[in-house]
């Protein structure tokens, strides 16, 4: 049902979304969906590293190559990492309400046609409040085909995720007590200009 679900929006929305636009013949149209675990070795913390988000999601992109060719890049359950350089926690009450995270998303594995498996990576700025996260999607994304191709990304899109603290149980992180955190991230994409 899901999968059927995010069949229809990507197809129904595709043709007016843009993840990006490089050169003047680029560009890209496409939706994403993901499901990932990350393990943040503490937390909450105003001052958190690198950590990886690993999982698997579903993409649908379409559009034009740096060199101007047609393609389709698609994708069911393929490797997903939310590569963050760092995250932070602003704490409220003793409670860690509000994050930051950014860095690079990557999906992997994307079926290119002709030009080849497909890579696509994407820079990301996330806010949260609560267990709700706005992601911004700036310029500088880029897919890469197998064949050589390459479509350069000028263009920014967004994204909403949920964060659940998975181990421990939500509640048990406050701001006077860190600890390490398992936490799984859901959430979908919209690739504009």
């Amino acid at each position: 049902m899901r999968k059927t679900f995010i069949a229809i929006v990507a197809t129904s929305i595709l043709s007016a979304i843009v993840l990006a636009s490089g050169p003047a013949t680029a560009s890209v149209a496409g939706v994403a969906e993901f499901n990932c675990n990350v393990y943040l070795p503490l937390w909450p913390t105003q001052f958190g590293g690198p950590v990886h988000c690993l999982g698997n999601g579903t993409a649908v992109l379409q559009g034009k190559t740096s060199a101007g060719k047609n393609y389709t890049a698609t994708g069911v359950n393929k490797s997903f990492d939310g590569a963050a350089t760092y995250y932070n926690e602003k704490c409220t009450g003793n409670e860690a309400l509000n994050g930051s995270a950014g860095g690079t998303t990557h999906f992997y594995g994307l079926a290119g046609g002709a030009l080849g498996q497909a890579n696509a990576h994407t820079p990301f700025a996330w806010t949260r409040v609560g267990l709700t996260a706005v992601i911004a999607l700036p310029p500088g994304g880029v897919i890469q085909f197998t064949g050589g191709a390459v479509a350069f990304g000028n263009g920014t899109g967004r994204a909403v995720a949920a964060f659940r603290p998975v181990s421990p149980a939500i509640g048990t992180r406050t701001c006077t007590k860190p600890g390490s955190q398992t936490a799984q991230i859901t959430g979908v994409a919209l690739f504009t200009s």
